[in-house]
């Protein structure tokens, strides 16, 4: 479980979960961000993302240079999974850059690189 945690001016990813199954991901907030701030990847699922705040992501955050780390981050998503497999609850995204939530139905199609 990662719960009731504050993330703010982080320069990469809030919370990155890969490869796991059944995570609670629960009241964790998250302000000025750079890159996809609660992050689902590769083979994560039946994980549960609940009652989480995303606000004010944006892709700029660090001498307004775009984050070049992780292929997908340029167009940042408060909320993103390559699975469908989990459920989310209550979240709220709030005056990101680009999407409040991201959720790609079949990981393959996505081509993810790395």
């Amino acid at each position: 479980s990662v719960s009731r945690n504050s993330i703010v001016h982080s320069h990469g990813r809030c919370i990155s979960v890969e490869g796991t199954n059944d995570a609670l991901l629960s009241w964790n907030t998250a302000y000025d961000t750079a890159g996809h701030c609660f992050y689902l990847g590769y083979e994560s699922s039946n994980n549960r993302v609940e009652r989480n705040l995303g606000s004010a992501l944006n892709t700029k955050i660090h001498w307004g240079n775009r984050p070049t780390y992780f292929d997908n981050d340029p167009d940042a998503s408060a909320f993103f999974a390559w699975y469908m497999d989990n459920d989310f609850v209550g979240n709220v995204a709030a005056g990101s850059t680009y999407e409040g939530f991201r959720l790609h139905p079949n990981w393959h199609d996505c081509k993810e690189s790395g």
